[in-house]
């Protein structure tokens, strides 16, 4: 026990080691160690933490038996000491209060009979907690954890429940405010008075506690509407599916008890609140068992409370009202639960006892005995009640108590009509047609207001209905009953009813799977519910009851409803009568108000009516009696919507009488009289309103207009009103409601233009642009128009010639907003402003270049000034400049002007633009696509054409896929390319061949060459001409076996079905006559085409503009869809609709709080948010939906033969779609067509025409060709092999062009069919040579060049069988090669050396060979990692100029060499200048160089960028490469072997993009770079290159990782640095032993200098040391320059220095270094110890050898001597090492031992 709860470190280890052991061992003596702890040693603490600690091991062990005996024990030790516990726990002390609530928290989720054999002691101390005064409500909260297991307590015994109901009482007095509302809103108080009484919710969910219930109803009831309603809903329906009949009937009675009292203890409200908020949503989630139980009770109390009669005094009156009201309310509740069987026919048990009850109180003496008494005896107690009415005189709460009766008489008498009837004209009697109801049921006394901007926006509001709801209902989803069995609908129903299965249903399950599902029926309450706007109207509650039945009537289809027609639709009764209503005069305001919130809140009830109900309303708010007061509020603007709405869908407008177009005209002026807001967005709305109805209604309100009230618009003086009749006259030109003769009165028009003056812009600016409306229209009207355009001018002229500033500024704005309707008035102002554009900017910038876009006719009328026009505009200047508005106006411009340019002025155009093709604007992208696609069929010139095709190829790739349709389809169209198969092959491989796009040609080759059939008849033939039921078919015996463990795999089309085959085989042994084939499942096609359809969208630039500024009219300009869809509404569903007419939205507010800066930054971080959540759907949605888009073709029947008709475009469209999306899939189809075309035209020509055309296609390819795609050149290559032996294609530049992509496979391949060809013929094949070796036979070109690739390719054999046939090369060639093939690179260098630097040999010998001494030249550097003396030699080559690089004879040659040397000496040597970065600069200022270096030396470039510090620039060029380079990697040759070069390629550039990563997060990743290195390091196969470059990176992240660094880390041992310094030092060790393994101690030496500084500990000392020994003993070996004593000296004077440093231990290197001195002896038999002697220089190294060997004369000696060091080096190490010894070692001294028994044999 002191061991498990010392809180030490060592103790906690001891626990964590032994965790096992210990837990058995406490868990098996559990009850003894804790009464230990809490009876002897009185310690609470311990016992806590024991207790605590025991049920945590309960929850590990695997041991279920010994875990319940634990939690068992734990259980009653605290139970038994549970007093002992309680006196070392007062209530003064919170803190182990706390404590003792965790524990038992903990206690009770193990022990489960916890509740059962607790004492009303623990009951005590826990209600003691809630009770006083003196602890926190943050205790008591915790405490509350306990409720559900004090809950259970409590219910144990029965005195105990009311000492738990006190108890909680009291909490909620101490802590609750009065009513919950008093907390505001977003407070610590009120998240914790929630979290608490969810609490309580919780508890009464699972258990149905009276208790609970009791305190929940007590706190809610006392306001109208609790912060936690929705919660307390939600949980009584919970509450009532999880619990048993018995159990919710005595918690119900709790709520009846409190309405059913008359002691007066409770008032009406409360009284009210308990049935309306408790008891009917409980009665409405119950079982039929349930409510038959309920009701059976409380049936005749119910009853007589109807009976009764309002007697009395007011008090009486209101202890009546109150119980009548809620016995109506509860009438409802039976009616809505209860089909008609149960509650309106004979036999039922409900309606047999309702039948006594009244027969026995004389309540109802018309009854018949058939079962309706009870509904018959409602309707009439409701009828005779509707007239029952309030004094005058009488109190206010009196009369709203009235009023709430007749509201509650009201729902029930809807509930009950629901239940028992189904006619309609029923439903309008009892319901609708008793016109004085509406009256009762509304306060007429209260006004009413909707005002536009309201103080709070008022929320929606779930409203309780009472309508029975049954499956037939398709707008309400039916209740789920859990009691629901498959006798409901037998005659045995009414007595399985008796019986309660809600605890059988719930037995067995856990309470988790109980609560899931009932979680699962959740939504089946909310079919009880409506939400409607929280408003007087809308919370008013008989409107959602009412809102019910119109739905229900609907959705029972009780009267024909129209879907054509709409004019001549007759409504039905119901409707008549409420119409009847809003069309009397006598009736209040509030009335027909409600009646239009009635309609408002279910409008797709009234669609199909609309033309009955359409001049009604408009009347009404064109009289302004519903408004209160002349202004536009949101209930008419709600009223507004939904009638265009309506007309939108029906095509219904007011314009059948006279009458019903001047409702439409009134309520025209209605809107402009109250047009203005003072917030403008207000202002917005009521003008879109204005426009939606002009736009909509026109057709009966044309030329109706009331000038009287635009001119007292435009002639307000008011402040703020001066913009709104400009905004409203512009909303008449617009839609042209107005008689152009109307408008020449000078005075409206001099008003207009009086505005211009106006100092707001937002005034001027919509006056202007109404300026330009009115002068297009009045244009055919001279007299008026010259006026009118005169003083428009004035005013302009005026601000053109003024000195100000602003006056400049405002003749700019109002001459642009005049010219976006009248654009002619630019050309007379335009020389004002045109030539001053380049001191403008920003949005007036961008006006005044849509005004010159509106001129550019006025360019054209003198072609020869067009240069120095555009010059001085500074044309150029926008198009460059990165501001896409400018640019594309600027675009605009050139289009439009570029027909009349010379070839010199384009070109220069189209250079600037050209760029532009990879703008992030992909409107920018369409324009520059279509200028280029205009002057690439209409130019003459070659660059204008190439560079026009560049861009066009740009446009192919374009991740806008409309413009890269729109490119497919210019490229492919016939204009351009011919309709013959080969002329178009000729023609792409041609004209559309370039340099930089051939990564795009391979993919649009294929797309291009399918399109021809395309335009061919047969594209849409068939492929069988006949169903397959009529063709003959081949028998072919398949074993289907395997079809079995597949059989979702998709078949081909044509193919059969297992199951038809089946089929077949059994039908065919029955009987031979079938022939009969059985109708498939579908009787269409569900082929889904994988290519999407798409429709040519062109390279339309006028359309792309936008208008930068947009427009100064406040509403939309355009018109809506809402007016286009008039004309074919009869075929849309009208339910489906959504009441949305533009921007325009039904239910739309605006409130105060809208204008806070608090509150808009909310609203737009929450639009934020949704956008991103948005966004993340649609991005999953859409890669669904591309994943889901490939279907089966068909679903059969078992034994159906598919009877499919494919046509070949089934075929060749999902082909073409998917090369345009893959290229390797595009070289298969361009490889397949172009082989397939040049056969079939050969066999049609039977001439040489054809071979010369496909020599000379292809030679200019591979002769032009930068290598820039793998793909292509593969696909060209494949090609050639395929072609005859006649074709003749020019294999110059093959071997350049496969270095450059990796394809010396294919070429070599190339070479030998060329020379296979020659050698098949008589003649020798002609070659045109520049020079001629001796001996050459006109192929030796060839020999060379497939030399050169088999080197590529690492086949070195190969190459020594090219140079054995005796070609006539230079003979130090082959040498060199062969120094290559063995690995000896120092050997090969020196080789080389000799040839190139020899001028002679050069001059002498063909391109070829030299261009390949070159090449193995510099890679023999690159090999030795002789990067200095590699970038030296560069430099001399290059002249010192390394730009001289890109020049045609260096630039395939030494690129590569420049840029690997130079970033290793940055690498190396960070400090030192270097010429590399003047070099970068230079490159990337031209696009070529860079695609150059970064497709072939990304790694290179990224490096230096990132020793410059430009981490960010550096990580943008490495991650598209990585992704290049992984597809180059992994997507060729899947399933084969890997180019391991390649890996570790890729590996360091992602070494490189994890470091800029690292430096561009400024996060430390020291941790995960040390696993990394340790894990990857180089093996002893590996290029040893490749991994001088990835260990180069690591080292530059250790350089950057070190400098940013506190010094104390740095070099501390167990610094971040440190720990990477050793791992990357054991890298450079494995690196060097790859290296020595090689054979190449050139880059052992460089790199164990490298590793020097890295080192930091002895080992790795020892490691160097050895290492640098063996490199020197290869060395020596290697050095033909050293005689045998100088190479015996040098090693044992390397030895020596080893062992004086590193002791003498190491007896692997002794064998070594004595194996190599053992070697020297022998091949030179002078060698002696005394010559040895003689030359060694130091006395201690004599004295070593002299020790070790000897100083004789005698050869032998030498031998002897070495010998025995040898074998006891050997022996010295097996019998040190004889544990871990290997196989190997003996082995070693094996081979020793057998060669020196040879030699002794000889």
């Amino acid at each position: 026990i002191s061991t498990i709860c010392e809180d030490s470190r060592e103790h906690r280890s001891f626990v964590l080691k032994y965790r096992k052991q210990l837990s058995n061992l406490l868990l098996s003596n559990l009850s003894s160690i804790l009464s230990n702890v809490i009876e002897v040693k009185k310690s609470l603490k311990l016992f806590l933490r024991i207790g605590e600690l025991s049920i945590k091991l309960m929850s590990e062990t695997k041991n279920e038996k010994l875990a319940k005996q634990a939690a068992t024990a734990i259980g009653k030790v605290t139970l038994k000491n549970w007093m002992r516990i309680c006196e070392a726990c007062p209530l003064s002390q919170e803190g182990s209060i706390l404590q003792l609530i965790y524990y038992l928290i903990k206690v009770t989720s193990v022990f489960a009979t916890f509740h059962e054999e607790a004492g009303p002691e623990v009951l005590s101390w826990w209600c003691d907690i809630l009770q006083s005064t003196r602890i926190r409500l943050k205790v008591k909260h915790k405490a509350l954890a306990l409720l559900l297991t004090m809950e259970k307590v409590a219910s144990m015994k029965e005195e105990l429940p009311l000492k738990l109901k006190r108890c909680l009482i009291d909490f909620s007095s101490q802590h609750f405010p009065v009513k919950s509302l008093e907390l505001k809103e977003g407070t610590l108080e009120l998240n914790e008075y929630q979290s608490i009484f969810r609490i309580f919710l919780k508890v009464l969910e699972e258990r149905a506690s009276p208790v609970i219930f009791y305190l929940v109803l007590s706190v809610a009831c006392r306001e109208e509407e609790h912060v936690c309603e929705t919660d307390i809903q939600d949980s009584i329906f919970k509450m009532m599916n999880k619990n048993s009949t018995d159990v919710l009937v005595k918690t119900l009675n709790v709520a009846w008890e409190i309405f059913d009292e008359s002691s007066g203890e409770f008032s009406s409200n409360i009284k009210l609140a308990t049935v309306s908020r408790f008891l009917l949503p409980a009665l409405l989630s119950a079982s039929s068992h349930l409510i038959i139980v309920f009701y059976k009770e409380k049936l005749e109390r119910l009853l007589k409370v109807v009976g009764d009669i309002l007697r009395g005094g007011e008090e009486s009156k209101v202890k009546t009202l109150t119980s009548k009201c809620g016995s109506f309310l509860l009438f409802g509740a039976l009616y809505s639960k209860m089909d008609q069987a149960q509650v309106h026919s004979k036999g039922s048990e409900l309606t047999t006892l309702a039948a006594d009850v009244l027969r026995i109180s004389n309540l109802f003496p018309q009854g018949k005995g058939d079962g309706k008494e009870m509904s018959s005896f409602l309707v009439k107690s409701i009828t005779e009640s509707r007239k029952e009415t309030f004094q005058e005189g009488c109190s206010e709460d009196f009369k709203n108590l009235f009023r709430t009766f007749h509201c509650s008489i009201q729902n029930c008498m809807i509930s009950v009509i629901s239940c028992i009837q189904n006619i309609e004209k029923l439903y309008n009697h009892f319901i609708f047609k008793d016109g004085s109801i509406w009256a009762t049921i509304i306060d007429t006394e209260k006004e009413i207001k909707f005002e536009m901007e309201q103080e709070q926006l008022k929320t929606r509001r779930r409203q309780l209905v009472t309508i029975r709801q049954n499956a037939q209902d398709s707008t309400m989803p039916a209740t789920n009953y859990i009691q629901s069995h498959y006798l409901s609908d037998s005659s045995l129903s009414q007595d399985i009813g008796h019986y309660d299965f809600t605890s059988s249903l719930n037995e067995g399950l856990s309470d988790t799977a109980i609560t899931a599902r009932v979680n699962e029926q959740l939504s089946s309450v909310a079919c009880h519910f409506l939400e409607l706007e929280g408003d007087e109207l809308g919370s008013h509650p008989c409107m959602a009851q009412f809102v019910a039945v119109v739905k229900h009537m609907e959705s029972k289809q009780m009267y024909p409803v129209p879907t054509g027609s709409f004019s001549e639709a007759d409504p039905p009764l119901w409707m008549k009568s409420i119409l009847g209503v809003l069309q009397c005069d006598e009736n209040h305001r509030n009335v027909k108000l409600f009646i239009l919130k009635l309609i408002l809140s279910c409008p797709e009830v009234f669609t199909p009516f609309s033309k009955t109900f359409l001049v009604p309303i408009l009347t009404l708010i064109g009289s302004g009696s519903l408004t209160g007061s002349e202004v536009i509020n949101y209930f008419v603007s709600d009223l507004l919507i939904m009638l265009l709405s309506w007309s939108t869908q029906t095509g219904v407008i007011p314009d059948g009488s006279e009458m019903e177009k001047m409702s439409a005209v009134r309520v025209l002026s209605f809107l402009m009289r109250n047009i203005h807001h003072d917030r403008r967005d207000i202002l917005r709305h009521n003008l879109e309103l204005l426009r939606s109805v002009l736009e909509i209604w026109k057709p009966c309100m044309v030329n109706r207009v009331d000038m009287d009230i635009l001119e007292r618009l435009l002639s307000s003086s008011q402040q703020g009103e001066e913009g709104s009749g400009v905004q409203v006259l512009a909303a008449l030109l617009v839609n042209e409601m107005i008689d152009p003769e109307k408008l020449t009165d000078q005075k409206l028009a001099l008003s207009l233009i009086s505005r211009v003056d106006n100092k707001y812009r937002k005034v001027f600016q919509a006056a202007a642009e109404t300026c330009g409306m009115l002068l297009k229209l009045m244009r055919n009207k001279p007299s008026f128009f010259d006026g009118l355009k005169s003083n428009i001018w004035r005013k302009l002229e005026k601000l053109n010639n003024s000195k100000s500033a602003d006056d400049k500024n405002r003749f700019l704005e109002v001459l642009y907003f005049m010219h976006r309707h009248y654009p002619e008035c630019v050309k007379d102002f335009s020389q004002g402003f045109q030539y001053t554009l380049k001191f403008k900017t920003g949005i007036q910038l961008s006006q005044c270049l849509e005004m010159l876009l509106a001129t550019t006719e006025s360019y054209l009328e003198y072609p020869e000034n067009l240069r120095s026009e555009l010059k001085m505009i500074g044309l150029q200047s926008y198009l460059i400049k990165n501001n896409s508005t400018d640019q594309k106006i600027a675009l605009q411009i050139l289009d439009n002007v570029i027909g009349s340019m010379d070839s010199a002025l384009v070109k220069e155009y189209l250079d600037v633009i050209k760029d532009l093709a990879y703008h992030s604007d992909s409107e920018i992208r369409k324009i520059v696509m279509g200028l280029f696609s205009k002057q690439y069929t209409s130019t003459e010139d070659v660059n204008i054409k190439k560079m026009s095709l560049s861009c066009l190829m740009t446009g192919l790739s374009d991740k806008d896929s409309s413009i890269q349709q729109s490119t497919i389809e210019f490229l492919t169209s016939s204009d351009l390319l011919p309709r013959d198969s080969f002329d178009h092959i000729k023609t792409l491989l041609t004209n559309l061949h370039h340099p930089d796009h051939e990564n795009t040609l391979v993919s649009h080759f294929p797309v291009s060459l399918l399109s021809t059939c395309v335009k061919t008849p047969g594209y849409t033939k068939k492929i069988f001409s006949d169903p397959l039921d009529q063709c003959k078919f081949q028998e072919q015996i398949v074993n289907t076996s395997w079809r079995q463990q597949h059989v979702s795999t998709m078949l081909p089309m044509f193919a059969d079905t297992l199951a038809s085959q089946t089929m077949a085989t059994m039908a065919s042994q029955s009987s031979q006559t079938s022939g009969m084939l059985r109708a498939t499942q579908l009787s269409t096609m569900e082929f889904a085409p994988t290519q999407g359809s798409s429709v040519a969208i062109g390279f339309d630039s006028t359309s792309s503009l936008s208008q930068h500024s947009g427009s100064s009219l406040l509403f939309s300009s355009k018109p809506s869809n809402a007016s286009s869809s008039i004309n074919d509404s009869q075929s849309q569903d009208l339910k489906s609709s959504s009441l949305e007419i533009g921007s325009l939205k039904l239910g739309k507010r605006f409130f105060k709080a809208q204008k806070e800066s608090e509150y808009q930054t909310q609203v737009f971080s929450r639009i934020a948010a949704r956008d991103k959540v948005k966004a993340k759907k649609l991005e999953k949605e859409k890669l669904a939906t591309m994943e889901g888009s490939v279907k089966l073709t068909r679903q059969y029947r078992v034994g159906d033969l598919p009877d499919i008709q494919i046509s070949y475009s089934d075929l060749v469209a999902p082909i073409s779609k998917l090369c345009q999306h893959n290229k390797e899939f595009a070289e298969v189809v361009m490889i397949m067509l172009t082989n397939s075309v040049i056969l079939e035209t050969q066999e049609l020509l039977q001439d040489g025409t054809l071979m010369e055309a496909v020599n000379a296609m292809f030679s200019d390819i591979l002769r032009n060709s930068k290598a820039t795609s793998k793909n292509f050149l593969s696909a060209i290559f494949s090609i050639i092999l395929s072609l005859p032996e006649e074709v003749e294609v020019e294999s110059d530049q093959i071997v350049s062009l496969c270095e450059k992509v990796d394809l010396g496979s294919l070429g070599v391949m190339i070479m030998e069919k060329f020379l296979l060809s020659d050698e098949s013929k008589t003649q020798a094949r002609p070659t045109k040579r520049q020079k001629a070796n001796e001996g050459d036979d006109g192929k030796i070109k060839l020999w060379i060049e497939l030399s050169d690739l088999y080197r590529q390719v690492g086949e070195y054999e190969s190459v020594r069988g090219v140079h054995a046939r005796g070609i006539s090369t230079h003979e130090q060639t082959e040498v060199a090669l062969n120094f290559e093939g063995n690995g000896d690179y120092g050997e090969a260098q020196k080789v080389y050396h000799q040839l190139v630097n020899n001028q002679d040999l050069v001059d002498n010998h063909l391109e070829q060979e030299v261009e390949l001494w070159r090449k193995g030249f510099y890679e023999s550097f690159e090999k030795l990692g002789q990067w200095d003396k590699l970038a030296k030699q560069v430099d001399t080559d290059l002249q010192g100029d390394l730009s001289n690089v890109w020049e045609s004879g260096f630039s395939s040659t030494l690129l590569g060499p420049l840029m690997e040397s130079h970033t290793h000496q940055i690498l190396d040597e960070p400090d030192q200048p270097n010429a590399i970065f003047e070099f970068l600069n230079k490159c990337f200022g031209d696009r070529n160089k860079m695609s150059v270096l970064k497709k072939h030396h990304i790694l290179q470039v990224a490096s230096l960028l990132a020793c410059k510090g430009k981490h960010a620039e550096a990580l943008s060029q490495i991650s598209k490469a990585i992704q290049i380079w992984r597809i180059d990697t992994f997507d060729q040759n899947i399933l084969g072997t890997r180019d391991f070069s390649k890996l570790h390629q890729l590996q360091a550039l992602v070494e490189l993009e994890n470091y800029l990563i690292c430096e561009t997060s400024f996060s430390k990743t020291a941790g995960v770079q040390q696993k990394l290195w340790k894990k990857s390091y180089p093996l002893e196969d590996d290029e040893v290159k490749a991994w001088d470059d990835i260990l180069s990176l690591r080292r530059l992240y250790l350089r950057e990782s070190s400098s940013k660094m506190e010094v104390d880390d740095v070099y501390s041992a167990n610094g971040e640095t440190s720990i990477l310094s050793s791992v990357l030092a054991s890298n450079y060790t494995k690196l060097c032993r790859a290296a020595l393994k090689q054979n190449n101690y050139a880059v052992t030496l460089r790199t164990l200098k490298i590793m020097q500084p890295l080192i930091s500990d002895q080992l790795l000392e020892a490691e160097h040391g050895s290492l640098y020994l063996r490199a020197v003993m290869l060395k020596a070996k290697k050095s033909p320059a050293l005689n045998e004593a100088d190479k015996s000296c040098m090693l044992f004077r390397e030895f020596n220095k080893y062992e004086s440093k590193h002791g003498k231990n190491n007896h692997q290197i002794k064998i070594e270094l004595f194996e190599n001195l053992y070697a020297f002896a022998k091949e030179d038999t002078s060698l002696s110890g005394s010559r040895i002697l003689a030359q060694l220089k130091y006395d201690t190294d004599k004295d070593a050898f002299k020790n070790n060997f000897g100083s004789g004369n005698d050869n032998n000696q030498l031998i002897t001597g070495l010998e025995q060091k040898i074998l006891g080096a050997h022996e010295t190490i097996i019998n040190h090492n004889k544990s871990s010894i290997i196989g190997v070692d003996f082995l070693n001294l094996a081979n020793f031992c057998f060669n020196l028994l040879n030699e002794e044999k000889d």
